[in-house]
């Protein structure tokens, strides 16, 4: 039981910070995720602006988790 901890404590935790300098770029990413989700709310848009703040929200939302999987 003893080593599979230390087999999953090797797996859960990065070697070395070699991803650490991007968490700032992923909370700004995370920012403008919300605020493009939050966009039709609040401002008159037209279709076309509605299929952009969509297409952001979630192919941003895409490539801003996908670097939290990569930050972790």
């Amino acid at each position: 039981m003893f080593r599979t901890r230390c087999k999953v404590s090797k797996l859960t935790h990065a070697r070395n910070d070699k991803y650490l300098y991007m968490g700032g770029p992923l909370l700004a990413g995370v920012t403008v995720v919300a605020l493009s989700s939050l966009a039709p709310l609040a401002l008159p848009l037209g279709m076309r602006g509605l299929a952009v703040a969509e297409s952001l929200s979630l192919y941003g939302g895409l490539a801003v988790f996908g670097g939290f999987v990569l930050y972790e």
